[in-house]
């Protein structure tokens, strides 16, 4: 991302998300800590996001929601304010959606018990190189490109374990929540011996590499 972008991003945008950040949290300095991480988000970013005003925004509430989730401003933050972020876009539009203290309570308390998730693949993507979306069939897009580093199945999907502990590291890192892997698996072109056996030591190696990967995170207390 160009830093004379970003600077004229914040020149110009920063004093509205600061606001709207106090306005989720009711603390200065806390307010200012989610500024800061919009701010650092968009430095990782290749390329500028359309609506960058709008993008920061949803940043700075969904990093909110995030710390709300994790319970660490439920001390300090009045259940009665996350109305805000719940009924906003409905009177933006006229429509007056009475919520009880009871309703905001209620939401507070109805919060998952784990994560759940499928992995198959890591996704590689260059901002330079854009392609027909239409062509791309490993749930990529069309900035997608492959991976030199990795090597891929037979439908070209990329087989990449060190991509299913960085996706545990950062959902719990996120949550704070138990972590279930429902979905992993390799597709392949199995050839079938004369005894109608299927020798599928890729497939053994595929699992065992994943379960190898999925093991660091235990030791972290994921």
């Amino acid at each position: 991302m160009d830093r004379k972008i970003v600077e004229e991003s914040y020149l110009a945008f920063s004093p509205s998300l600061y606001l709207y950040a106090l306005s989720l949290t009711k603390d200065e300095r806390k307010a200012e800590q989610l500024v800061s991480e919009a701010y650092y988000k968009i430095l990782c970013q290749t390329h500028a996001p359309d609506q960058m005003k709008f993008w920061l925004l949803r940043v700075v509430k969904t990093s909110f929601i995030d710390q709300y989730r994790k319970k660490q401003y439920r001390q300090s933050v009045d259940l009665a304010t996350q109305q805000i972020t719940f009924t906003e876009s409905f009177e933006r539009k006229g429509f007056q959606i009475p919520i009880t203290d009871e309703d905001v309570a209620d939401l507070a308390k109805g919060t998952v018990d784990y994560i759940s998730f499928s992995y198959y693949m890591s996704n590689t993507v260059d901002s330079t190189k854009q392609g027909d979306a239409s062509q791309v069939f490993n749930d990529g897009s069309s900035y997608s490109v492959k991976n030199p580093y990795i090597k891929e199945s037979d439908w070209g999907w990329a087989i990449d374990p060190e991509g299913l502990r960085y996706a545990l590291n950062a959902f719990y890192e996120r949550y704070e929540k138990p972590l279930f892997i429902v979905e992993n698996g390799f597709g392949a072109i199995d050839v079938k011996n004369e005894d109608n056996t299927i020798h599928d030591d890729y497939r053994i190696a595929y699992l065992a590499s994943h379960i190898k990967e999925m093991e660091k995170p235990l030791k972290l207390t994921v």
